[in-house]
């Protein structure tokens, strides 16, 4: 019954249209959001070769990925960068937790996504401590041959908590939040009996699980893993 009203006031309402003057306003100020933060976290890396920034990493990934591509979003930090940077094209192209903030979702959702959609590449972009949460469902990819990527930004925090604790009672009182330096690609690796040696991966590409970290510079490898290869993890 109730349900049955709302298709009828839905009915009435015809097929509304945002006004293009709006719609394209709010395209030019996003832009604009994108290449400030962009150019904000290029600043804070530098040409030094340190740790990349989120901002970056969600964008230089974006940019490698080819536009039909099933983009999963798992986490705090990463997930916020990601979600005001990169672009959606369409439907499942850009998937996120939602604001009930449940963490640990992204490779279930991964691997949902590619057996709806055998068809499309499935990256899962993660921070380290949602992974953490769900990282034995690499397993169930593995066992089931359901072939996706997931990209990690490792902080070695909950980042998002600990930015928080940071704002509120300064950088000595963030009690909690660190997770330490972990090599999350090994666990993957564990599933799999591949070798983690980045040299043997490139070298590669096309083998059963390619699996490296971020490069020395922190920029993204050039030549992702391929949508065909049964499963990879970047730990960066």
């Amino acid at each position: 019954m109730v349900l049955g009203q709302l298709g009828l006031a839905l009915a009435e309402l015809g097929s509304p249209k945002a006004d293009p003057a709006w719609a394209a306003t709010l395209k030019e100020m996003r832009e604009s959001f994108k290449l400030m933060l962009g150019a904000g976290a290029r600043a804070v890396v530098g040409d030094g070769g340190g740790p990349i920034h989120p901002a970056l990493l969600v964008q230089e990934v974006r940019a490698r990925l080819p536009r039909e591509a099933a983009i999963v979003l798992d986490g705090g930090d990463i997930a916020g960068f990601a979600m005001t940077t990169m672009d959606a094209y369409g439907p499942g192209s850009c998937t996120w937790v939602g604001g009930f903030g449940h963490l640990g979702v992204g490779i279930p959702y991964g691997i949902a996504a590619k057996l709806a959609q055998p068809e499309r590449p499935v990256v899962v972009i993660t921070g380290d401590g949602s992974f953490g949460l769900g990282a034995m469902e690499f397993d169930t990819a593995v066992r089931h041959g359901v072939p996706i990527v997931c990209v990690i930004g490792n902080d070695t925090a909950w980042g998002q908590v600990r930015h928080g604790q940071e704002a509120a009672f300064g950088p000595d009182r963030t009690p909690g939040t660190g997770l330490g330096w972990r090599s999350y690609e090994k666990v993957v690796a564990a599933c799999i009996n591949v070798p983690t040696d980045p040299s043997a991966v490139f070298r590669g590409m096309t083998a059963m699980c390619p699996i490296t970290s971020l490069p020395a510079d922190g920029r993204p490898p050039r030549a992702p893993a391929r949508p065909g290869t049964p499963c990879a993890c970047r730990d960066g």
